[in-house]
This record gives structure tokens, C-alpha cells and sequence, in this order.
């Protein structure tokens, strides 16, 4: 990735970067360790590596003119940020880079286990292949049920021609439009000025309609719907209505519908869960959340190690990482637990460690590099205060 750097921070989205530097920079100062450097003057390029297990502290490079310098950074894996400064006469402008998301390759560090995962594809395909079942069963269901009521609501049509509730010359919807209306007549007595019409006799003959189309249609072998509903027959004509107005919400498609949701959302957990990744190294141990998302941890930083069901769970300082459809959790475990017991039954040789490591940043302090704030930080890091 390339991005212009500024005065005084920018940071570092991937393992590579590249930048033009002040064009009155006299001198580059390099502070951390465990980088690819590129120097580039006008038509050549120096490359010049300095080791993460090297004691070297800094390095300068000289800029002997006023013009600017393109420079390449490649940052090896444990490198957390990039301190440097730029100086002109005896004032320090400093820079930091810090990565970002993508992690760095270690490719130096041997690895005691990594996570080998439990294929989930038979899984993923055996739910997708009984949602489509589902779905199938669903759509036979759903037509022959609809052939069934288009029968009798066409012989209920040709019916209702016959005996002149609706015209021949109407559109098919209209039709049923008109018979629907003719069954659903209800006639109520009507009060006008004190006086009340009484209308029993029109209810009684509505009646006697309703029941003469009921034998009409039973007639024909079409009995889904009593007299109290006979109606319903004319209701919707055309699949989309039929489904949406009324076979939606049955057994079959209520069940497909929850087997689909099941199958996506089984899916995208197991694509996710697939992006997981757990790598032990000697010195620390790499927790993946996906491509672009990383963590790395000290075995230090590590309480509690558990076990489930193809499963591993980690629980410590500021961490908690849980990767499933392991094939091989025990052996993560017993990596992760052998270097914690090597780590406390050496605690002198991480003391040594950290005075080497305070020695360095005391000689930073005393030749000017870092402030007397970030030498006391540094310090209680180290110290564990």
C-alpha cells in the first residue's frame, strides 16, 4: 500500500508503505527494530535490512541535499509501531507508524500447533438440501391445493351465469366480484324516525340462496366451504392471491420458512466460524478473527485454557478468543499450557530480559532520543508496575 506521509503521524494499513519525507530533512533516525529498508537516491535503491534479533538500536541515514527521498518500509511481525525522527539543526520531528488490521507474516518463528478445522461442508449441505425439499414439498402442496380451488371456483362461475348473478361479458374478476357480493348480502332492520323496517323475510330469502349455491356446488363435489363461508370460493383469482391471501401461513410453508432462515444464518456462522484461525508460536500465541482482523498474545497474557466439544476457549488479560470445529483442540492446549509452565519455571531468564531491554531505553534517555515520560512509561511496562 502506498500513502503519502505527513509531518507528524500516518499510519501503516498493511505490510507495506512509502512515502516522501521533508524536503529539508538533513538525517532519518530509526529507532525500532525489524524492518525492510529501501533507499532510494534518484536512480539507484539501497536496500538495507535490519534483524529483529540484532542489538542495534538506530540507524541514520544521511540526506545530502534538499530534495526528498521516496522510502519503503516492510514491517516484520512483532514490529507494533515505527518511531523515528527527523532532525535539523537540534530540532527532532518525530513520526510513528503503526500497523493496522492486516497481520505480518513471521515467517522466523517456528510454530508448536496451528488450528486444523473440521470441514462443514456436509453439514452446509445437508440443511440447504433438506430446506429445498422443504420448499419443493411446499410448492407441490401449494399447486395442487390451488388446482382444487380453481375447479370449483370456476364451476362456481359457470353456475352463477346460469342463474344470473353475474354477466358472461364481465371479466373473470368482475365475475367473481359480483358472486362474492351476492352471498355476502346481510340485511339488517332499519329504524327511520321512530319507525323500524323490518327485513327478516330478505334475510330469510338471502338465506335460501346461500343455501341453494352450497347444494349447487356440493353438487359437483366441491364441499371445502359451508354455508357460513361459501363466499371464500370467489376470493381470489389468481395464484398470488391465493398464496398470499391464504396459503401462506399453513404448516408446510411456516416450517420452510424456518429452515431457510436456519440455513442462512447456519451458513454465514460457519463461513465465519471457517475465517477463525488459532497459530501458537514459540513467543506468543495468534488469534485470527478473519483475514484483516488479528491478535496476537503473550502466553503471559493467557489464564485459562478450556476445552469443549471440538471446540477451544482462551480467557485472560484483555482477551477472549472461542474457535469451534477444531480437529485438533488438544494439542492447542497442551502447546499453550507446556509454554506457560516454561515461562514461570523461568523467571529469572524474563528478568534478565527486561533489564537487557531498560538498559537499552537508558542509553535512548541519556543520548537525547526519547523524553524522560517515555522512558518512565516504558519502565512500568517492563517492570509490571
Amino acid at each position: 500500500m502506498r500513502i503519502k506521509p505527513i509531518f507528524e503521524i500516518f499510519v501503516l494499513q498493511n505490510a507495506a508503505i512509502s512515502g516522501r519525507y521533508n524536503n529539508y530533512a538533513k538525517q532519518i533516525l530509526i529507532l525500532q527494530i525489524g524492518v525492510f529498508l529501501y533507499y532510494y537516491n534518484n536512480r539507484y535503491s539501497v536496500p538495507v535490512y535490519l534483524s529483529s534479533d540484532t542489538t542495534l538500536l538506530k540507524m541514520q541515514l544521511h540526506l545530502d541535499d534538499s530534495r526528498g527521498y521516496p522510502l519503503h518500509l516492510r514491517f516484520v511481525w512483532r514490529q507494533s509501531e515505527l518511531r523515528f525522527s527527523v532532525r535539523q539543526l537540534r530540532l527532532a520531528h518525530f513520526f510513528i507508524l503503526e500497523k493496522e488490521g492486516c497481520p505480518m507474516e513471521k515467517d522466523h518463528v517456528e510454530i508448536l500447533a496451528k488450528s486444523k478445522k473440521v470441514s462443514q461442508k456436509k453439514k452446509t449441505n445437508f440443511v440447504w438440501c433438506i430446506t429445498i425439499v422443504l420448499f419443493v414439498a411446499m410448492m407441490v402442496s401449494f399447486t395442487i391445493d390451488y388446482i382444487g380451488y380453481r375447479r370449483g371456483q370456476k364451476f362456481g362461475v359457470a353456475s352463477a351465469i346460469l342463474a344470473g348473478y353475474t354477466r358472461e361479458s364481465y371479466s373473470y374478476a368482475e365475475q367473481c366480484s359480483d358472486i362474492r357480493e351476492q352471498l355476502e348480502r346481510n340485511y339488517q332492520n332499519v329504524t327511520v324516525q321512530g319507525i323500524t323496517f323490518d327485513y327478516s323475510e330478505a334475510r330469510a330469502a338471502q338465506k335460501d340462496v346461500v343455501n341453494a349455491f352450497y347444494d349447487v356446488m356440493k353438487s359437483g363435489g366441491y364441499t371445502r366451504y359451508g354455508t357460513w363461508n361459501l363466499a371464500k370460493w370467489f376470493y381470489y383469482t389468481n395464484p398470488v392471491e391465493y398464496f398470499t391471501g391464504y396459503y401462506w401461513n399453513k404448516v408446510l410453508p411456516l416450517v420452510s420458512y424456518a429452515f431457510l432462515v436456519f440455513a442462512l444464518a447456519f451458513t454465514l456462522l460457519t463461513k465465519r466460524e471457517a475465517k477463525k484461525e488459532l497459530v501458537v508460536y514459540t513467543d506468543s500465541v495468534l488469534c485470527k478473527l478473519s483475514r484483516k482482523k488479528t491478535k496476537e498474545f503473550g502466553f503471559e497474557d493467557i489464564n485459562n485454557v478450556t476445552i469443549g466439544k471440538n471446540a477451544l476457549k482462551l480467557v485472560g488479560t484483555g482477551m477472549k478468543f472461542k474457535i469451534a470445529n477444531l480437529k485438533n483442540a488438544e494439542e492447542l492446549k497442551s502447546a499453550i499450557m507446556e509454554k506457560k509452565k516454561m515461562l514461570r519455571d523461568k523467571p529469572d531468564n524474563a528478568n534478565a530480559g527486561n533489564a537487557d531491554e531498560l538498559k537499552k531505553y537508558k542509553d535512548l534517555l541519556d543520548s537525547g532520543v526519547i523524553s524522560q515520560e517515555e522512558f518512565d512509561a516504558k519502565k512500568k511496562q517492563l517492570l509490571g508496575l
